[in-house]
């Protein structure tokens, strides 16, 4: 027996419940806004079409809100509290990311040790580019934010 992702099982609970075709309708925009937060394009475009078919959708429908679903998450991360936008699992996923690129040691000294991955800019808060981002122990974060005097 096959295990489903914990993304099918979504999808496959939607469709499950899903009885009349307003019901069928609002499992199919679920189940899109499941898909939708993954962070790969490539599983996103491979759920088009099973999403089309099992609810009756026109691909391109299904696409287009998917888009739609995108776009107010990436608002939604770029505006609400800071705090809040890094107890997502999509800075959490960018803040891994940030990790293993610097192979988990300070950009500056080197240090491996009580890491933090510190924004260049804002801007982009929610789809950060690479270069938005630095990674830099506590010594390196703390003076790079003026909380510790370097000496002259």
């Amino acid at each position: 027996m096959s295990r489903l992702t914990p993304m099918a099982q979504r999808v496959k609970y939607w469709y499950d419940i899903a009885g009349t075709a307003a019901e069928r309708s609002i499992a199919a925009k679920e189940s899109i806004w499941v898909v939708a937060q993954h962070p790969s394009h490539l599983v996103r475009e491979a759920w088009v079409e099973p999403i089309a078919v099992l609810f009756g959708e026109d691909p391109a429908s299904v696409v287009a809100f998917m888009g739609a679903c995108r776009a107010y998450m990436a608002d939604r991360l770029s505006t609400m509290p800071y705090k809040a936008y890094l107890a997502t699992p999509e800075w959490q996923e960018t803040r891994t990311a940030a990790l293993k690129r610097a192979t988990h040691k300070c950009q500056l000294c080197g240090a491996t040790a009580r890491l933090n991955v510190h924004h260049n800019t804002y801007e982009r808060r929610g789809h950060e580019l690479d270069s938005d981002l630095i990674v830099l122990c506590e010594g390196c974060h703390m003076k790079h934010h003026g909380k510790i005097r370097v000496a002259s």
